[in-house]
């Protein structure tokens, strides 16, 4: 393999870690900022859903900006906006100065997520869901670390310590990573943004038409739905239900060790990975039923890590299948998946935070029946999957 490719895949990994801690923070204060703000009911749910707001713009664009606009340097932008966002929401003296930070950190988060997984397709087209995994894997080595680092901060310095430390960090993150890409895309051999063509009305019906991109579409919505449900809410219900906040940091903990590790070894296990993307988000959400209904702390905790387990791979897998057959669009394949992700995370929050003014326990159940709706739209892509390898 191409050294230099290798150095860039390597920098490409370092910077999704640092951004797993920047996306995180958010789940890990979600306790001290609603006491902060006395919030109540849905409102509970308007930080995140601010988040993915912002989000869906960036993702309206990108369609525009493919085989146009050079993909590194989108991202090395939005990682800078990322700090800036962070910094601004440590500095935030009203809910609404909050809810701007995290709208156009939604815009950052977007472009980092959506370029570096499409660049990651270009760079490896024949072995994409490998790096897709190890991309997702980072990202929750990064999730892993957040809890453990923030609960010390929040414990000395509050939720605005916590703010200011993740901007530094990330900050540092994306400086490191801006030198080191730079310096050897050059000789790593990267395919252009150029190799795709502009979009057009013709590209766009025809991906519409297929049944099996409408499929995967909506099985990413419904992970999306599965993860944002339970990362965005853990913490909080194992706070509120058990009064125990400290084990439902470790409930974060525990979902992110066991995505990373799912996707990391995942994609190298002797079995087809669409298949087991589809059996694995059926599996989690049945297991995630089971944990609440139980009604168990520990219980929940061993579930927590069990879901991420069996559905870690499903994000990377849903990307990577998004693009089989469509090599020369892979930023329209990524863009739309994650725009259509993005109404479901900032859609979720908020009927899960009004379900909680009938029951938290109710609200729940959200992300696991949604994890079993995954599986099964996944599991109907699946039937024309091999006709679709056979012509590629």
């Amino acid at each position: 393999m191409n050294k230099h490719r290798t150095i860039l895949t390597w920098s490409i990994l370092f910077l999704i870690f640092g951004y797993a801690m920047s996306f995180n923070i958010i789940n890990v204060c979600m306790v001290p900022l609603v006491q902060h703000f006395s919030l109540t009911g849905a409102s509970q749910g308007l930080m995140s859903s601010m988040i993915n707001l912002g989000s869906m713009l960036p993702l309206f664009l990108a369609p525009l900006f493919q085989g146009r606009v050079d993909k590194l340097w989108l991202i090395i932008v939005s990682s800078f906006l990322q700090a800036l966002m962070i910094l601004l929401g440590g500095l935030s003296g009203s809910f609404s100065m909050l809810l701007t930070s995290c709208l156009l950190l939604g815009i950052a988060y977007s472009t980092t997520d959506t370029y570096v997984n499409s660049y990651m397709v270009d760079l490896y087209p024949r072995d994409s869901a490998k790096y897709l995994g190890l991309v997702h894997g980072f990202f929750g080595i990064g999730g892993l670390i957040v809890p453990i680092l923030l609960n010390h901060v929040l414990a000395w310095g509050g939720w605005r310590s916590a703010y200011y430390i993740g901007a530094l960090l990330f900050g540092l993150i994306a400086l490191i990573f801006s030198v080191i890409a730079l310096s050897v895309r050059k000789k790593a051999d990267v395919p252009t943004a150029a190799l795709e063509q502009p979009i057009s009305r013709a590209m766009l019906r025809s991906y519409f038409k297929s049944s099996r991109n409408i499929l995967l579409l909506l099985a990413g919505i419904c992970f999306a739905a599965a993860q944002i449900g339970l990362v965005n809410w853990i913490v909080h219900y194992m706070s509120v239900r058990f009064e125990d906040a400290a084990l439902g940091s470790v409930c974060l903990s525990l979902y992110w060790i066991t995505t990373a590790f799912s996707r990391i070894f995942g994609p190298r296990l002797p079995f087809p990975a669409h298949k087991a993307q589809a059996v694995g988000a059926l599996v989690s959400g049945i297991l995630l039923m089971v944990g609440i209904a139980r009604g168990s702390a520990m219980g929940m905790a061993v579930t927590c890590g069990l879901f991420g387990l069996f559905s870690g791979p499903c994000l990377p897998v849903l990307v990577g299948e998004a693009a089989l057959g469509n090599a020369d669009r892979t930023s329209l394949t990524t863009a739309v998946m994650m725009l259509l992700m993005s109404l479901s995370r900032m859609v979720t929050p908020l009927a899960m935070g009004s379900l909680t003014n009938v029951s938290l326990v109710a609200a729940m159940f959200v992300p696991a029946v949604a994890a079993i709706l995954s599986a099964l739209f996944s599991a109907l892509a699946n039937r024309g999957r091999d006709a679709l390898v056979q012509k590629a």
